[in-house]
This record gives structure tokens, sequence and C-alpha cells, in this order.
């Protein structure tokens, strides 16, 4: 095999016989992707191969992929992100299509081989070829995942895909950008063959070869007559897009991308295909220059530059573990351990303690199940490896111990230092307490240089972040280990300053804060949560007050309150509603009731509580001034927080909002959003909240000194940007 020419450094082209290959091959990367660069060289090679037809030294062309697990999957999101108008986002459309267009034209049969994931780009390369052929890797996905980022898919996958597998099954795959392994895509018609990974290569050769020697078969959907009277005629097409909208309409998928993207592949099929194509182009370029794309895309980036290496890699010094705790945290904890292939020793001191744990432990698992995070097959395999004590018997075996003790400082630093006389000098220790320096709780231990701190998102077995912090005393292998340990687990690390509450904590804490004093001022419960899931949280903040446990908010609004001063002081509320729970039991105390129906209701406990401190017929607040309240409340104390030097930039500000506060992607995270409003804004709206409400609103320094230089959070130095891997490559599965 020669390698005839090689137009990029990602890219070239190879001859064998008369069978050309092109050969996706990005250094450095575990990625394809496409960028403007690529495209030109593809473009170039394109010519080449054609040059080659026209002698009669080609008679096919093989698109591959020399990375592992990969085609190509995507696009280079920096670039797309640099796009600062509609006509911009239109043009960089366009010479894609171009290109892609001159690949369909060849003279030639084509070939796309795909093994690993192929998406967005990569899906559109492949539609552009006479025949795709997939791997039946586990890894070999195909789909069109651009509107999770706000977009459309704009290099002609809206008009071939389409019309090689029929409207209906398109449209499944474009407006909710799942996508599908290689048997299904086989069934779809849009791939038309799914050969063995073992042998891809070679099984490659074998169909070129068939089809060059029995010429052109025809590809795509075998359709039905009557599918075909539906999708193929103006009728049957508008009762296809009629059904979806409504779909769209109920599922509450109907994003501006998504409903794009079914008027650009309606309006795709109606028009000439050159026409089809501009009207692709002209929709991305206007998506790009919306902020729903701008923050899907700030937020897609933040995630792949957080993301690391993979997962299978990190921590695997850690072969046993320990969980001091069997409440909410320990058994959340104990579950990621043993779904990540951990054994467990599980301790409590008392029995009744342990049974309940354990119980609440399978429940998890149960829940695992269900949600499709774990295999049944593997769930049965991964519960026996919990095994609960109440004695420190195994633990000289164990790396890692983590307590996860509902206590003060003092009380979580005797029970490390008690586990350590059982353990080995080099076991890792951790505290997962956000209501507890890690400085302090070291001070006791007799090696405090292994002591860390991770304090897990809540809900811990399925939040997305942990915040990882380094005491006075820990070494910086101690905090290496578990950042990797976070990644084993399948959570993104974040590093932060060792300070109360961390970051998670305190934005917690001040939202949840501002939600009770809105309810005490006569705003309805419901009302309060409703304006923030309107805005786009994943939770209202009422809600989260049930996810977090009511007596664990009041034990951290005490501990932030003392350490942090005035600001963070609780509102009243909040303590009548914290003796409610102890009088009931913390697991059992909630704000809400929720119905099978997805409503929730005031629980009666909560509605007794606010007789007795909510202001008889208070306020009637109208949704905008209740959401300003609280989101201001938030970037306040995110601008203390990183002129503190708890996180270093901005971007970590958003991706933590954005993983553990259930921030909307499409705003692109909490401080993002802030600097679209503009720092003036913010600025004039916390003085005007302040002289309403009360100190706790004063700008902070950060906020007053960016609103005085004209400045926004995010420099250009500090903006989280998307390595050149950052690609659709991690884009979900399905939706």
């Amino acid at each position: 095999m020669d390698t005839v020419h090689a137009g990029a450094p990602a890219l070239r082209l190879e001859l064998e016989e008369d069978v050309a290959s092109l050969v996706f091959d990005r250094p450095g990367s575990r990625a394809n992707f496409l960028s403007h660069a690529g495209l030109e060289a593809l473009d170039n090679l394109l010519a080449e191969v054609g040059r080659l037809a026209g002698e009669g030294r080609v008679r096919a062309l093989v698109l591959r992929s020399a990375r592992p697990g990969v085609f190509v999957a995507g696009v280079d999101l920096d670039e797309l992100r640099s796009v600062r108008d509609a006509a911009e986002g239109a043009a960089h459309a366009r010479r894609g299509q171009a290109v892609l267009r001159r690949l369909e034209q060849l003279a030639v049969p084509t070939f796309a081989a795909v093994d690993g994931a192929c998406l967005g780009a990569g899906a559109e390369l492949a539609l552009a070829c006479s025949y795709r052929l997939a791997s039946a890797s586990p890894r070999t996905r195909i789909g069109l995942p651009e509107v999770r980022l706000g977009l459309v898919p704009a290099l002609g996958g809206t008009v071939r895909l389409p019309r090689l597998i029929g409207v209906r099954d398109a449209l499944g795959l474009i407006v909710t950008g799942s996508s599908v392994d290689a048997r299904e895509a086989e069934r779809l018609g849009l791939v038309d063959a799914v050969l063995p990974a073992d042998d891809f290569a070679a099984a490659v050769r074998r169909f070129v070869a068939e089809r060059l020697r029995r010429g052109r078969q025809r590809t795509g959907a075998r359709r039905g007559v009557a599918r075909r009277l539906v999708e193929d005629t103006a009728p049957g097409r508008r009762v296809v897009f009629a059904r979806m909208r409504r779909e769209l309409a109920r599922a509450g998928a109907g994003s501006p991308a998504a409903r794009r993207a079914l008027e650009v592949v309606a309006d795709g099929l109606a028009l000439p295909l050159d026409r089809a194509f501009e009207r692709e182009a002209e929709a991305l370029g206007e998506l790009l220059a919306s902020h729903e794309a701008r923050g899907l895309l700030h937020a897609f980036a933040l995630r792949q530059a957080a993301r690391g290496e993979d997962a299978a890699e990190a921590a695997a010094g850690i072969q046993r573990a320990a969980v001091l705790g069997a409440g909410r945290t320990g058994t959340g904890v104990a579950y990621l351990l043993a779904a990540a292939g951990i054994p467990v020793r599980l301790r409590e001191t008392r029995h009744a303690a342990l049974l309940a744990g354990l119980e609440r432990l399978r429940a998890l698992f149960r829940e695992g199940v269900r949600q499709g995070r774990l295999p049944a097959a593997e769930a049965e395999e991964r519960v026996p490896a919990v095994v609960g004590t109440l004695g420190f018997g195994g633990f000289g075996t164990v790396d890692v111990v983590l307590e996860a003790v509902p206590y003060d400082e003092e009380r979580r630093r005797a029970v490390l230092r008690e586990a350590e006389e059982h353990v080995r000098s080099g076991c890792l220790l951790v505290t997962t307490g956000a209501a507890a320096r890690v400085s302090r709780v070291q001070a006791g231990c007799a090696r405090p240089e292994q002591v860390v701190g991770m304090c897990f998102a809540a809900p811990v077995a399925w939040g997305s972040l942990v915040e990882v912090a380094r005491g006075d005393a820990t070494s910086h292998a101690a905090a290496a280990a578990a950042t990797e340990l976070a990644r084993r687990l399948g959570r993104t690390p974040l590093p932060v300053r060792d300070s109360p509450g961390f970051l998670v904590g305190r934005l917690q804490l001040r939202l949840v804060d501002e939600a009770l004093r809105l309810v005490e001022e006569g705003a309805a419960a419901e009302r309060v949560d409703g304006a923030m899931t309107a805005f786009g949280m994943a939770m209202g903040p009422l809600c989260l007050a049930d996810e977090l446990g009511i007596t664990r908010v009041a034990r951290l609004s005490r501990f932030l309150a003392a350490e942090l001063g005035e600001r963070m002081r609780p509102t009243p509320l909040l303590a009548a509603l914290a003796g409610r729970g102890r009088g009931r039991g913390a697991e059992e105390f909630a704000l809400f009731r929720h119905a099978r129906d997805g409503t929730a209701r005031l629980s009666p406990e909560a509605a007794e509580a606010l007789r007795g401190v909510a202001r008889p017929g208070g306020a009637d607040f109208a949704t905008a001034e209740m959401r300003s309240r609280m989101l201001l409340a938030l970037v306040n104390e995110a601008a203390h927080a990183l002129e503190e030097g708890v996180v270093a930039t901005a971007a970590e500000v958003d991706l933590a909002t954005l993983l553990a506060l259930g921030f909307p992607a499409a705003e692109g995270g909490l401080l993002f959003y802030a600097d679209r409003l503009g720092i003036a804004a913010v600025h004039a709206g916390l003085e005007e909240l302040a002289r309403r409400c009360g100190g706790r609103f004063r700008p902070a320094p950060l906020v007053q000194r960016l609103a005085r230089e004209g400045r926004a959070f995010h420099e250009a130095a500090e903006t989280a940007s998307a390595p050149a891997e950052a690609v659709l490559l991690d884009m979900p599965a399905d939706g």
C-alpha cells in the first residue's frame, strides 16, 4: 500500500492496487473531526482521486479511520464557537456542503467504513458515500446530535438522510439528536452491511471487491407501498410532520433547534436539491447566532475540557474501599464504588442503621437498573461487592476510606482518626462533608498528608460533579488520587480551595435560602419552584432542599453563617422546617409530596411550619421578580467565591452550576448567563435588591469592579476552550 498524497497531518490518501483509501488519523488525539483545514485537505484529496479515476488507476474509494473506536466524531467546536453572525455560519456550511457534494459526485463508488463513533459531520460524510459499512463493535454509533447543541445538521444531513431511510425514521434521528448502533442502523437502511469487528478491514475489502464485480446495488431503506404512499407524497408528508410537531410539543422538546430542524427537513423534501442545501446552510447560520446555541456550545466545551483521561485508566491503584456511615451520602458513595467494580466495606456503629443502609443500597441498584445505568446482570454481580460491618475487620486491605458521617468537623476528625489505626500507611483518607474544612479535619490525623476532601453533588448516586479539596497538609499525590477516583466513578472532578461549603454548597444554600425567604414573604412554594423550572433548571430550589435533606441544609447554613458572616444567616423558616425534620426523622420529612402525574404539592408538615413563620397575606410576586431574586443571589455568591479563589475561573463556576445545580445548558452556565445579561445590569439589579431586601444582596467586590471597568466575568484567557478532541464523540448516545 502506498501513501500517494497527504492532504494534512490528520488525513492521507493511500492506494492499494485500484482501490484508494482516505484515512482519517488525527495525531495526538483520541478522535477525528472535520475542521476548516480538514475540509480543504479533503477537497484537495478528492480532486486527486477524481484525477486518478479519470486515468483508470482508481476504481473505488474507501473512507476509514486509523483511530480506534472512532470514524469521524463531528466538527471542530472551537471553530463553530468563533462564528459571530448568521452570514459567516451559513458560509461555513456552504463550504462543507460543496466538499461533500464533490465526494458524492465522484465517478467511482465510495465506501464509508465506520468502526466506532460516526456522529454529526462524520455521519454526514458517510451519507455522501455510495455505501456505508459498519463494524459490529459496541462502540459503533451513528447519529446527528446537532440539535442538542442548538444547531441543525448542515453538511447535507437534513437533505440526504430522509431520502435514504424515509422521512419518518430520519426525523426520529435528526429532531431528537439520537444515535443508533450498527444493527439498528442496518435495520433502518442507514448502513448497507454490518461486518465483524475483529476482521473489519478485511471484510471491507471483500465487500468492495464484490461490489466492483457485481456493479452498483440499491442502498437505503426497503419501504413497502403503504409507507411510500405516506412518505413520498405531499399529503402523507404533511401528516408525518404534523404528528412530529405534536410529539415535540407533548414531550416539551420543542427547542428552537428541534423546531427548525423539522422545518428544514420539510422544506428540503419539497425543494430542488440546490435550494434544499441552501435552506440547511441558512438555518445553521441563524441558529449559530442564537444565544441558545452559544450557551449549549459553551456548556459542551466545559464538559469536554473537564473530562480528562478515560475513566477505565484512572485510579487503577484503588482496588478496595471502605465507607464510614450508611446514611444517604454513605450509601450513595458505596453504590458508586461498587458500580465501578470496587469492593466496599460499609461500616456503621448500630445494627439497625447498617440494615437500613444496606436496604437503601439495594434500592439504589434497582433504580440504577430501571434508569438504564446498569445492566440487570451486572447489578446482581455488584450488590454482593458491598459488605456491611460494625467493626474494622478487613480494613487493612483497603486503598481508600471515605467518611460520610452527618456530623461536625470534630466528629468527622474522630471517625477518620479511628479508621486510620486500622488501615495501611498509604491508604487515602477522604472526608465528604461540605460543612467541614479539610484542614481542620486532617489536623487530628496521624497522616494528614493522606487526607483529602471529596464533596459529591446530590443526589450522590446520580450527580455528575465531585469537588476535590486539598487541606493545608494534603499531598499532591493524595489530591491526584482523589481526582482520578472521581473520574473512575464516572464523575467530573472540580478542584476547589478548602473553604466553607466549597463552591456548590455555598451556591445551593444561597439559592435555597432565597427561595425560602420568598415563601416566608408570602409567595406560594409551588410558584417559587415553578419560576426556576420554567427558566430551565432541572429542579426547583425547594425540591433541591428536599433532595439534600432539610436537616443537612440547616446544618450547612449554620456552618456557613459562622464562617462567612451575615449574608449567609439563614431565614427563620429554615430553622422551623429543620425542627419538624428532627421530630420525624430527616429521611421522612419533605417540603413537597409528589403525585404520580409529576405535580408537587406542599406537604402538610411544611404547611404547618409555614403557618407559624410566613407572613399572612404576603406579597403576590411576579414570576420574573422571584426568578430575578434567586438568580442574582446565585450570581453574587458565585462572584464572592470566585474572588476568594474557591475556584480559579468563571468557566469552573459555569461547569459546577451545570452539573450540580441543574442550570439550563442552553444558558451556558451561571456566569455565562450573567455576562449575557451584562455586568452593568447585574450590578444595578443587586443594588436595587440590596435597597429593598437587605445587605445579603450588596454587590460582591468583584461585581463592583467589573461594572466600573466595563468587563465581563469571562475573560478570553480564562474561558474554557474545547480542546481539539472535544467534538461530538461524548454526546449522549440517545435522547
